[in-house]
């Protein structure tokens, strides 16, 4: 489930730290995953075609609701999950 709340890390410049960035990270990215520690910057595009749990979570009210108060990092806002960055 995702969820508003501070960055769990410094950014640098206005940037995710390369030591919190995540392998999949996509420069020209249009949303910020994180879980745990770790940020992913990926499509919302391509998790809709991709998945049918992330067409419902990002086509539903929570999220348009959270989102409205996430941070936004470099352009884009930031979805926090609550799973470890390794599942």
């Amino acid at each position: 489930m995702p969820s508003s709340y501070a960055l769990p890390f410094e950014l640098v410049d206005g940037l995710v730290p390369g030591c919190n960035r995540g392998k999949t990270w996509f420069d020209d990215g249009n949303l910020i995953i994180l879980a745990d520690l770790t940020a992913f910057k990926v499509y919302a595009g391509m998790l809709r075609r991709e998945s049918a749990a992330f067409v419902q979570l990002l086509n539903s009210k929570e999220w348009a609701t959270i989102r409205k108060a996430s941070p936004v990092v470099e352009e884009c806002p930031v979805m926090r999950l609550q799973c470890p960055a390794g599942e």
